[in-house]
């Protein structure tokens, strides 16, 4: 299915504009098309590898910590079932957002896509998202002989991007970075992310992209209105 060709072009638009551009088009017959781009890899920080990295082989073993940093995200994503957070950031900003100005002709398009060209949109009006950061990783630890004590931070960023397709303008954009160690939450002992079947990676995960559709929904009414 066809989505978002969003190569915007132009200046972002004052919220008011962008509010009332909404409110217009989910009044008109082409509505307005909600997605998000296809997922983010976990990245998940393997602790024994860590451990070689504070060593004289640090440049040598990097690229392989890199790699199993990704290695043991795509392991855990499966066996915990762990769901694409921006499907939760836009579930939350448009529950939002059309608490504000309705729903109207509003199209939600139920599985992510790759970007396509504008032209192919049935929409005048997209909003998307896309994460761009979602990673677990050490944080402070000076010893590994314990990995399952070594303490872990959450990083999670997500953008979202109102364009008018038939025009290639952006209306609106900004972007939510969630970090735990920024928000006084954490540090979380690397055998309790992983306990009972990943219950504490699920909530993190879940918490930072609800605050963050939240928050990104904020933004598009607090910059209306300040316009």
């Amino acid at each position: 299915m066809p989505l978002l060709g969003l190569v915007a072009l132009g200046c972002a638009h004052k919220g008011e504009d962008v509010v009332t551009e909404i409110r217009n088009n989910l009044q008109a017959p082409s509505g307005v098309t909600v997605g998000r781009y296809p997922a983010k890899r976990l990245l998940f920080e393997d602790p024994v590898c860590m451990s070689k990295e504070t060593d004289i082989y640090f440049f040598f073993l990097f690229s392989e910590c890199i790699d199993k940093r990704s290695a043991i995200g795509d392991k855990l994503t499966r066996e915990f079932a762990l769901q694409d957070p921006t499907s939760l950031v836009e579930k939350r900003f448009v529950d939002n957002l059309t608490s504000w100005v309705g729903a109207g002709n509003l199209r939600i398009l139920p599985k992510a896509v790759e970007p396509e060209k504008p032209s192919t949109i049935g929409s005048s009006l997209v909003i998307d998202f896309k994460t761009f950061e979602l990673k677990f990783w050490s944080f402070g630890n000076t010893g590994y002989n314990e990995p399952n004590n070594m303490t872990m931070h959450f990083w999670f960023a997500v953008r979202s991007r109102a364009t008018q397709v038939t025009e290639g303008r952006t209306l609106w954009a900004e972007v939510c970075f969630y970090r735990t160690n920024d928000r006084g939450e954490g540090p979380y002992r690397y055998g309790e992310l992983l306990a009972d079947n990943g219950a504490k990676v699920k909530q993190i995960i879940e918490h930072a992209a609800d605050e963050c559709g939240r928050e990104l929904a904020t933004k598009l009414l607090a910059a209306n209105e300040k316009a």
